[in-house]
């Protein structure tokens, strides 16, 4: 898609009235339309430049599963859960984002912020891949729009046009929790959210949306500052500095020492309440004596804040890795057990800390959280 501002000098290069990029826009971003010839009230003769030299996404499809059937009716299956898009850069690159469908018609979808990433975690597949280059916010925005003009479709076939169905083919929450650090790609992150946000566009509300970080401090600070109301979450998963080395090594550079301390300055300036992210391997972090620990951390870097604290348990979703001397595909963790989990999430409410465990999602097409990987990506410039 296009911003405002560019449409609006683009109609100016074109000799358009002004009124035509507000058009342009809101067909993209609030109609949702697939071809320029939808737009009814744009002369055809505009219609045909559009469709020659303004691509409706700066992004193009390049699979999607589960594969279910060619029609494109199917390609948002109602009985399907969770749905993976992999798309396709202007530069021949790929991307991965998700729609998770829960009950009570809520369509999240999951949205990536960078071409692999940078900050290498063990447990997670996108980590493995290096690191390439940030996502634009537009590209960033695509992906929604992408599963957004899907459900829409989706709505127009099901032939019903009661509101839980109309509901039921919305987007409702964006989580900017797919490939890529977030905070490492700040600005175009902010940016994204401002379109989405916009409520002359496609206006999601900020409540609606949450960003996930691995604990990039400086840009914990500076949200902090936004004043928006953009949900914050922290991928914790160690409750001390040793274990999370070991399996993050962005808390070389911002142990907890520093990153906890940060949460708390937000939590001071904004009022909201963080989710901290914690994905249960099995016996590297689970153990009762780990889960105390991490009781204790949260208690003291949070002792007038815990109200404001919530702890999510994530499942370890396998992901597969390549041994290179042997040859094989092995598994570096094991996930939990869910009476291992169980019990967990029993010592958190105990001692009156606010706990969810995360519903499995998308394990059956690699959609699960932590295992977006794309496809190997061709660039001389990869890091």
């Amino acid at each position: 898609m296009q911003t405002l501002e560019s449409l609006q000098s683009w109609c100016e290069k074109n000799k358009l009235p002004k009124f035509r990029a507000k058009q342009i826009y809101q067909a993209i971003t609030k109609n949702l339309i697939s071809n320029w010839n939808e737009v009814l009230e744009l002369p055809k003769e505009l219609q045909k430049i559009l469709n020659k030299e303004m691509p409706i996404s700066t992004l193009k499809i390049k699979k999607i599963l589960p594969e279910s059937c060619r029609d494109k009716a199917c390609l948002v299956p109602t009985n399907a859960n969770t749905v993976k898009i992999a798309f396709q850069t202007h530069d021949d690159l790929v991307i991965e984002s998700v729609l998770m469908r829960h009950e009570g018609n809520r369509n999240t979808v999951c949205v990536s912020t960078q071409i692999g990433c940078p900050v290498a975690c063990k447990f997670c597949a996108t980590g493995k891949m290096g690191f390439t280059r940030n996502l634009t916010a537009e590209e960033i925005v695509d992906q929604v729009l992408e599963f957004a003009r899907l459900l829409k479709y989706r709505g127009q076939t099901s032939g019903n046009s009661r509101r839980s169905d109309l509901c039921a083919a919305s987007v409702t929450n964006v989580v900017f929790m797919g490939m890529g650090e977030p905070f490492l790609n700040y600005e175009n992150v902010i940016e994204a959210i401002k379109i989405l946000n916009d409520k002359d566009g496609f206006n999601l509300g900020h409540r609606h949306m949450t960003i996930s970080t691995s604990g990039i401090v400086p840009g914990i600070l500076k949200f902090a500052d936004e004043q928006i109301q953009v949900n914050l979450a922290i991928s914790l998963h160690a409750p001390n500095n040793q274990i999370r080395n070991s399996i993050m090594p962005v808390n070389k550079k911002y142990p907890l020492e520093k990153l906890l301390p940060a949460v708390s300055t937000y939590m001071e300036k904004t009022g909201r309440k963080v989710f901290f992210e914690y994905v249960l391997l099995k016996g590297v972090n689970d153990s009762d004596e780990n889960i105390k620990e991490l009781i204790a951390l949260l208690k003291k870097y949070f002792t007038h804040q815990m109200q404001l604290v919530h702890v999510n348990l994530i499942s370890f979703n396998l992901i597969e890795e390549t041994n290179a001397d042997q040859g094989l595909c092995v598994q570096s963790f094991e996930p939990a057990s869910k009476e291992r989990t169980r019990k967990i999430f029993d010592l958190l409410q105990k001692n009156k800390i606010l706990s969810t465990v995360r519903y499995h999602f998308g394990g059956e097409i690699n959609a699960a959280c932590g295992q977006l990987g794309g496809l190997p990506a061709k660039n001389p410039h990869r890091q």
